[in-house]
């Protein structure tokens, strides 16, 4: 097993080392004198496009990396790539293999230090001429090197998250986007339907027989319809809890709990599926993902890393230790990362460690756009008594031991599913989550705070209920929360109800959704009765709105 890589399907790979060894030996042999290696992967170079890195080593390439594709190209067998002309070229390296960084700058190359790889020449040219490149590809997760298509016909090709990347020099438009939508499909074929008259909000292809609708159509249109994601292959269908579509060249996944974001739908990762279907000796981390890619301040994103059983992954963000849950059903270690109102703004690095069984380890980052968000402000009044809890002694006494308790990751996952609100019936928003707030300032003052939770209207006494399954960590009286109760829903997930008049579930409880935990009250640091609930995710607190809104993860 390769120290840095996921194995897969590992006594196969063994077998077709030694088989690829002594080949591949008797090759170099009689090809010694006319083989010439080159930053293109190439003996000599097919495509024509600059180096993809600059004064990096190739290093030996998997048995993994030579097995019959599954996709619209096939691999080279025993190391050896046959072109048009039946010339031998001897495949040099492992274009999965993360490269160094560049020691000086090259115009006419990019360097990804996300997944460790250059990206030039045309291929380069055609990422930064099409609108959205980022989005409809995402990164590159090899060099560029040559791939054999059926026919025997080798062309320079490199892949991304999202896409494939071809050379074709015979061709009016050189720079072609891969047919990759086999490898997801894994053999399947899906009936044509008959002729269907277009509609609004349908068209259908007599090509493939088949339609796009609605939202689908909609994304198909705006990025480029035919161009880029070529002929549905299928018609809707559920997979994976989504609603996906597949198209020649890419697979659409609806979000549902994303509607009304720009991120409802979304693209599968086919380019990485397509080199794990090839049976590449695949690098830990290459494929990180991001849902929502995008989130606003005090909002939740979940972050996945592919990984198989045995590789252990820890991370971090803005210095708060992420905790990782393996799911073997969908083959990624997931994390959830909640981003701090009014500081979490801009492109925000989150650092994965990834380390498996043989010690080998790799340490890969990606970056979190956190969007502005339209928070409210508020002024608040308070008498003279209940102002005194306003001390900065008082108020950082409580936030150190609250931290403290936020600080914590039990590996268990509590919840299940959406959250619910706490309380029964109709609910009054009377503060919103993350408000600016002025406490006891002259009108048109500036905010000097934000409100870390939500209130909502009840009268002294109202059943208060756990918004979802957890674990009673707290239960007692604090200064400015008043009766305050806090459930550990596992993974770093925590909620606190405060300014309760009694509370009632007690410390190391389990509760369930929808158990009464506390009666309603204003006792601390409260203008009038009413419930305030915080939701924390690995640290900060966030819109608990949300939680309610969406199934997270």
């Amino acid at each position: 097993m390769q120290p840095n890589s996921d194995p897969h399907k590992s006594t196969a790979r063994k077998t077709g080392q030694r088989l690829y060894l002594a080949f591949a030996l008797l090759i170099v042999l009689a090809l010694l004198a006319t083989v010439v290696t080159s930053r293109s992967w190439f003996g000599t170079s097919q495509s024509g496009l600059n180096e993809a890195t600059t004064g990096a080593s190739a290093t030996t390439i998997p048995s993994a990396a030579i097995a019959a594709s599954s996709t619209s190209s096939t691999r080279a067998t025993s190391g050896v790539v046959q072109t048009a002309s039946s010339t031998p070229l001897v495949y040099m390296g492992d274009p999965l293999a993360p490269q160094p960084p560049p020691a000086r700058v090259d115009p006419a190359s990019r360097y990804y230090t996300e997944t460790g790889h250059y990206l030039s020449g045309d291929f380069l040219s055609y990422y930064d001429n099409t609108p959205k490149s980022e989005t409809l590809l995402g990164l590159p997760l090899t060099e560029a090197f040559p791939e054999q298509f059926p026919g025997g016909t080798l062309y320079q090709v490199q892949y991304f998250e999202r896409g494939r990347l071809e050379y074709h020099p015979e061709s009016a438009q050189r720079i072609q986007l891969g047919l990759l939508a086999s490898a997801m499909l894994k053999g399947r074929t899906f009936g044509p339907l008959p002729t269907l008259a277009d509609t609004k909000t349908r068209l259908y292809f007599p090509q493939t027989g088949h339609t796009i609708s609605n939202g689908f159509l909609n994304y198909w249109k705006a990025n480029g319809g035919l161009t880029t994601f070529g002929y549905p292959l299928s018609e809707e269908m559920g997979e994976d809890g989504l609603t996906v579509q597949y198209f020649e060249r890419a697979r659409f996944e609806y979000h549902q709990d994303l509607e009304g974001t720009p991120y409802a739908v979304q693209l599968s990762p086919v380019g990485y599926t397509a080199l794990y279907a090839e049976r590449f000796n695949i690098p830990m981390g290459t494929l990180v993902q991001l849902d929502p890619p995008s989130v606003a301040e005090g909002h939740t994103t979940e972050i996945e890393v592919a990984a198989t059983a045995g590789v252990t992954v820890t991370g971090q963000y803005e210095g708060r230790e992420l905790f990782f849950k393996y799911d073997p059903a969908r083959g990624v270690a997931w994390s959830l990362i909640g981003t701090v109102p009014f500081a979490d703004t801009g492109a925000r690095q989150v650092t994965i460690s990834l380390k498996n069984g043989d010690g080998g380890q790799r340490t890969v980052s990606r970056n979190l756009e956190v969007d502005s968000y339209p928070f409210p402000s508020e002024s608040l009044q308070f008498d003279p008594a209940t102002a005194t809890l306003l001390d900065p002694a008082i108020t950082s006494k409580e936030l150190k031991m609250l931290n403290g308790i936020f600080a914590g990751r039990t590996p268990e996952q509590y919840w299940s599913g959406p959250f619910s609100m706490p309380l029964n019936g109709q609910i009054r928003i009377t503060s919103y989550f993350a408000t600016r707030r002025c406490y006891n300032c002259p009108d048109g003052s500036t905010p000097t705070t934000y409100h870390g939770g939500m209130d909502m209207a009840a009268s002294i006494g109202t059943p208060v209920r756990a918004p979802a399954d957890g674990k009673v960590v707290f239960a007692g009286a604090l200064s400015d929360r008043g009766n305050t109760i806090i459930l550990d829903h596992g993974l770093g997930v925590y909620s606190l109800m405060g300014h309760n008049s009694k509370l009632i579930a007690t410390v190391g409880q389990m509760v369930r959704k929808g158990d009464v935990i506390s009666l309603s009250g204003n006792s601390g640091l409260s203008t009038g009765p009413h419930l305030h609930w915080e939701l924390h995710v690995s640290g900060p607190p966030v819109e608990p709105r949300e939680w309610v809104a969406r199934s997270l993860p």
